[in-house]
């Protein structure tokens, strides 16, 4: 189970897929869509679905550039029940559950405090990330048959700094305040 680039395949057949408000989906809160270079966000994933009848829960996050499609940033979690597989860097470098979430019957389970920290120095390509996430509401039978798939994404752009104002900017006859604290005025 893993939330592979563009999540074509996730790695889990027999299964039943549908997508809110019918019957379930996933919730990502604390992820932002404009990300700041060399930050963490703490997050959570939550999977929600129909009924209260699902006792076990998983879940995959890949963070990708969407240029070259390229891993970007770093997972770390203090969540016992999570893990990060593969390598930072990694084409299958991404977070998900170490065993999957059990509870009595429900309609939701949350994975949280999960962190994401952005790249310290991006490069252009990853200047847009493109978060994949997937889900898994079990019913515990201990086989794929009558489990839900979640899956959806978003995109994260890269904070972009305005540009320093110039030094000293004069117009013909008039005051002007420069960078520097200054007051000056033009002449000719």
């Amino acid at each position: 189970f893993q939330a592979e680039d563009g999540i074509r395949d996730i790695g889990v057949t027999g299964v039943q897929t549908c997508a809110l408000p019918i019957c379930g989906g996933i919730v990502v809160s604390g992820l932002p869509t404009t990300y700041t270079a060399g930050t963490a966000y703490s997050f959570s994933v939550k999977i929600n679905h129909a009924s209260a009848n699902r006792t076990v829960w998983g879940f995959a996050i890949k963070a990708i550039d969407t240029v070259a499609r390229v891993v970007v940033g770093t997972w770390s979690t203090s969540n016992a029940n999570t893990s990060i597989k593969g390598t930072a860097g990694g084409t299958s470098y991404e977070l998900s559950h170490a065993q999957a979430g059990t509870s009595a019957s429900s309609n939701t389970y949350t994975y949280s405090n999960l962190t994401w920290t952005a790249p310290a120095v991006p490069t252009a390509n990853q200047a847009r990330v493109k978060f994949y996430i997937a889900a898994v509401a079990g019913d515990g039978s201990g086989d794929e048959t009558g489990d839900y798939v979640y899956t959806t994404t978003f995109t994260s752009n890269q904070q972009v700094a305005p540009p320093p104002p110039p030094a000293c900017v004069f117009t013909y006859g008039t005051w002007s305040t420069c960078s520097n604290g200054k007051i000056g005025r033009a002449h000719v």
